[in-house]
């Protein structure tokens, strides 16, 4: 049998039909994360709030991170989170993250010979609920996006920072990923 190598965005729509499928067979609310005994990828699903159906974060920063992204929508600036799938065909969210999800992700980026893209599993701060990975109206910020501009000028009103490693000059420049 030949294998047939399918668009990347028809493999991210399959991926998240799959996931779905199987959170709703399983009995879950999709996308939804397991609640966890503590710790980093295993926070309680009681400490954690919906922003979006894709995307959950600590409680503490889930009214903040809302009124920032209202603020950004408001100046002109489609600011939101990235959603479950970032610009390679993984199944992580650009919010909370399990430790589960961080696994998957750091086999992935190793796999194609960039464990920089991912920090090992239980490090992250994705997995306590207190990163978040961007986009504007462009996909995935860049350093010369008007959501990564927006945030460089109003994200430390909210509470968010960018870490010196994701800096323009850090060791893994990231200009989608914030922390709170």
């Amino acid at each position: 049998m030949r294998a047939v190598l399918l668009p990347r965005r028809l493999r991210r729509t399959l991926i998240l039909v799959a996931l779905a499928a199987s959170s709703a067979a399983a009995g879950c609310a999709p996308l939804r994360p397991t609640d966890g005994t503590g710790g980093n990828g295993r926070v309680p699903i009681a400490s954690l709030e919906r922003v979006r159906l894709d995307c959950w974060v600590d409680a503490r920063i889930a009214e903040p991170l809302r009124r920032m992204i209202a603020a950004a929508n408001a100046d002109g600036v489609a600011l939101r989170p990235e959603g479950y799938f970032t610009t390679d065909p993984i199944p992580v969210s650009a919010c909370y993250r399990s430790y589960d999800e961080q696994a998957v992700a750091r086999e992935y980026f190793c796999g194609k010979g960039a464990c920089d893209k991912a920090a090992a599993p239980g490090t992250s701060k994705h997995g306590l609920g207190r990163a978040v990975d961007f986009r504007d109206e462009k996909g995935e910020l860049g350093f010369d996006s008007s959501g990564y501009a927006w945030l460089v000028a109003h994200a430390r009103e909210y509470g968010f920072t960018h870490p010196d490693w994701a800096e323009p000059n850090g060791r893994n420049p990231e200009p989608w990923h914030w922390e709170a």
